[in-house]
């Protein structure tokens, strides 16, 4: 059996055939099983059409050199695809086995051919269907930064043709609720027109977009202001993770004013939405207890709290027509309370690091009868370059113990902590991989963590030169270099995004000298021959500029920490020798301005000031 040249996903059962298709100058194409202008019969047609071979559409199959038909023998998301000396044949259990097929096809031709004039494919046999039936992305547009429609559009575009199926934007206060404009103001959040043209934008490409609000923990956007204080756990506000400043952070879920709040915003969302499903969130509610409800769980258990709210806004989901998927954190931390659980909600079963005990938490899930997906995440995050190996053990662990315990699907998480300052084409690895590893657990062994630079060029970078995708692997190999234990994040992002507090810092325990010397060595070669990047895309430039920023941003962080590291750890930034201080404050100062210039080219306006601010903080410092 031929090996196969690499694609996303593999697929999980095909071979090369020793023969070839001469490729006419005119292809007939039988259209007659697909919709009208179907996204993935035209992306193969484009392809064909750059390298000088045109289309034209018979009713005939038997005519076809592409031959298009609808098999009711194969899975419902399946299809079967061979390429030989008559052709093309490809049959699809349903319209979207059909798209997948035809993505595969659009990646072999790529794979096999490039951008050359096409005379001659070499022959393939595949038949492939996922392992997981869901395989989805959540991204993060509560936390400082809003994809513009453009921007989600080509995002949706590659995600499918990766044979995702799902898509979650996370919302706090980031959907245009009619008068909620304290709330909004400066967050450039998603109306209704935007939500329903995206949504059918994925469906034509078989992509599910379903709604997310947060229902319960992380809603200080909304509690902080005066109109809705009265609504939260802790009116005088709690520290936590996602602000500088101290504030409301989570509903007091004793006040039946909570869910009448809660319903006002699930009417208006989801009347913008064709889905069946609701993500409520639920998870890391910091505050509970601590406040208004403090006498409640005094008495019944924190726990106990938590389910019977969780069964309230399940209520509400379920009035409106949908099914409830929530966080399983809080409910695995006291695992007894799960049979108080609604039996048709889906819970969303998260963790973000390599050794994560996704094999312990799912089989909780499991043996309850509960429906779960299993969500691991790009690593991208608090980190400015990504986290390479994190990523990818993370990811496969992820899709390993999902098939193993029966998960529903995987949903690849996407966050933006603290100003969402990863540049772009940092996810592009973690998406590309979930991608693969969701619909083919099998090439979560058999695809090495080497073959991921090339996949990256090929088919997220479209780089014909090749040196984006490994520029970006190695960016993210950085963070094994330093010597510290940081978890969720690497030490340079920490170091640059904290430094008004003083180190050690329990974020970045065990950071060295040696350490850090050796990760910017890395960084300094790390990107080598990017200049020579030639993406089909015609976005080279703008990608290599993002993955220069992610570069010059961690060696900035480096560099502040080696200098606090080599005068005194303890020593506050602004103690620091003038000398030593005048160059970093001119190198983040540049820094800033960059981060700002590249903003509008992929983001909407709102939350840019939010989200450098997270880098500003050390200026004054600086100064």
């Amino acid at each position: 059996m031929a090996t196969l040249p690499l694609l996303v996903p593999p697929p999980r059962s095909g071979t090369a055939l020793p023969c070839r298709w001469s490729v006419p100058r005119r292809v007939a194409v039988s259209r007659d099983p697909l919709a009208e202008d179907d996204p993935g019969l035209e992306r193969v047609l484009r392809r064909l059409a750059a390298a000088g071979v045109s289309a034209e559409p018979v009713r005939e199959a038997g005519r076809a050199d592409l031959r298009l038909e609808l098999s009711e023998e194969l899975h419902a998301q399946g299809y079967r695809l061979r390429l030989d000396e008559s052709g093309v044949e490809l049959l699809g259990g349903s319209r979207a086995g059909l798209y997948y097929g035809l993505c595969t096809l659009e990646q072999w031709l790529v794979s096999r051919c490039g951008t050359e004039r096409i005379e001659e494919v070499p022959g393939v046999s595949i038949e492939d269907a996922p392992n997981f039936a869901e395989r989805g992305v959540m991204l993060d547009v509560a936390r400082d930064r809003r994809p513009t429609m453009q921007t989600l559009k080509a995002l949706v575009d590659r995600l499918s043709s990766w044979k995702y199926n799902r898509l979650q934007l996370y919302m706090e206060a980031d959907f245009t609720y009619t008068d909620c404009e304290e709330a909004l103001r400066g967050r450039s959040s998603y109306d209704a027109a935007e939500i329903g043209e995206l949504s059918r934008y994925c469906r034509a490409r078989h992509v599910e977009l379903v709604p997310n609000q947060q229902s319960f923990g992380h809603l200080h956007p909304w509690l902080r202001h005066e109109r809705w204080r009265e609504l939260a756990e802790v009116p005088e506000g709690i520290e936590h993770p996602f602000s500088r400043e101290k504030e409301p952070y989570g509903l007091d879920p004793t006040n039946p004013r909570s869910l009448e709040f809660l319903g006002e915003r699930y009417d208006e969302l989801l009347s913008a939405f064709d889905s069946d499903e609701l993500n409520v969130g639920l998870d890391e509610t910091t505050d509970l207890g601590e406040g208004r409800s403090a006498e409640r769980c005094a008495r019944l258990g924190k726990h106990r709290v938590y389910v019977d709210f969780l069964r309230k806004v399940h209520r509400l989901v379920t009035e409106r027509g949908k099914r409830m998927q929530f966080w399983g954190d809080i409910v695995l931390e006291r695992p007894e309370v799960i049979d108080d659980l609604p039996r048709d909600a889906v819970a969303m079963v998260w963790g973000y690091a390599a050794d994560h005990p996704f094999d312990e938490e799912l089989r909780v899930f499991a043996e309850s009868g509960i429906t779960f997906d299993v969500c691991p995440g790009t690593s991208s995050w608090n980190s400015f370059g990504g986290r390479t190996e994190n990523a990818l053990g993370n990811l496969r662990s992820a899709a390993r113990h999902g098939a193993k315990h029966g998960a529903r699907g995987v949903l690849v998480t996407d966050w933006g902590d603290r100003g969402h300052l990863q540049p772009w084409p940092v996810s592009y690895l973690g998406w590309l991989a979930g991608a693969a590893f969701a619909w083919s657990v099998e090439s979560a062994d058999t695809l090495a963590s080497e073959d991921f630079p090339r996949l990256l060029d090929l088919f997220a970078f479209e780089d014909e030169a090749g040196v984006l995708g490994r520029a970006a692997f190695e960016l993210g190999r950085v963070q094994a270099m330093t010597g510290d234990h940081s978890w969720n994040g690497n030490a340079q992002f920490y170091l640059a995004v904290f430094g008004d507090q003083p180190l050690p810092h329990a974020q970045i325990a065990g950071l060295s000298i040696d350490g850090l010397i050796e990760a910017d060595r890395h960084l300094q070669g790390c990107l080598e021959g990017i200049e020579r990047a030639r993406c089909r895309g015609g976005d080279a430039e703008l990608l290599r500029s993002e993955l220069e920023l992610a570069r010059d941003l961690l060696r900035f962080g480096g560099a502040l920490g080696l200098a606090r590291l080599e005068a005194a750890e303890e020593m506050p930034l602004r103690e620091l020798p003038a000398t030593v201080r005048a160059p970093l404050h001119e190198e983040l100062t540049s820094l800033v301005a960059r981060h700002r210039a590249l903003w509008p080219r992929r983001y909407r306006p709102g939350g840019l000031e939010a989200s450098a601010s997270w880098l500003e903080v050390s200026l004054p410092e600086l100064r």
